[in-house]
């Protein structure tokens, strides 16, 4: 349903919100935390067993595209199972190839059985990004995930509401740094082999 209203909120030195006057908890108070670009918002309220709320907000602004989540990333994603009695998770990567398909590998364990399965690569995942940074991660199995893009593609949160209750985290794995090079041994190796 649509919702509208107004609120308020604080922010502390550390980055630390306070954020009340939700439509559905106009009494209930939020807590959360701003990074430190203040681009990225996480929010939760767990004071109720009943009603439970994890959330983030981006920083609009950026003008993305596909090619704006490319590369390969860390992952992290939890949540609940399809009853909603079972908590899972979820460790592992993702590659995204900067033109809307993307693969994924990693472990996944829930409380029910204690097990950990490891994941296989999705045959057929797609994702779609709009201009604002937001759109969806397509499984090709019927899973669906949420996902808002932040920090020029460095980073991405997820969140899925259809079946179970899933939240993750996407970081971008820096490419690797190459070598340092020693100037007094690069000078040296000009020198090397036979002179006349």
């Amino acid at each position: 349903s649509n919702q509208k209203g107004s609120g308020t909120y604080s922010v502390a030195a550390d980055g630390a919100v306070t954020m009340q006057g939700f439509p559905d908890d106009a009494g209930q108070a939020f807590v959360g935390v701003l990074s430190s670009s203040g681009d990225l918002l996480v929010l939760a309220n767990t004071d109720e067993a009943d009603d439970q709320f994890v959330g983030t907000m981006v920083r609009a602004g950026f003008s993305y595209t596909a090619r704006d989540l490319s590369g390969d990333y860390q992952a992290v994603l939890y949540g609940t199972g399809d009853a909603g009695a079972t908590r899972e998770a979820f460790l592992g990567s993702f590659t995204f190839d900067g033109r809307g398909g993307f693969t994924y590998s990693g472990t996944s364990s829930n409380s029910a059985s204690g097990a950990s399965l490891p994941m296989d690569p999705a045959a057929g995942a797609a994702y779609y990004l709009n201009s604002s940074g937001m759109g969806f991660l397509d499984f090709g199995s019927g899973d669906i995930l949420n996902v808002a893009v932040l920090d020029g593609g460095g980073a991405a949160v997820l969140a899925e509401i259809t079946s179970g209750q899933e939240y993750g985290v996407l970081l971008k794995v820096p490419p690797a740094s190459p070598p340092a090079v020693d100037p007094a041994a690069e000078e040296a190796s000009c020198f090397a082999g036979g002179w006349r």
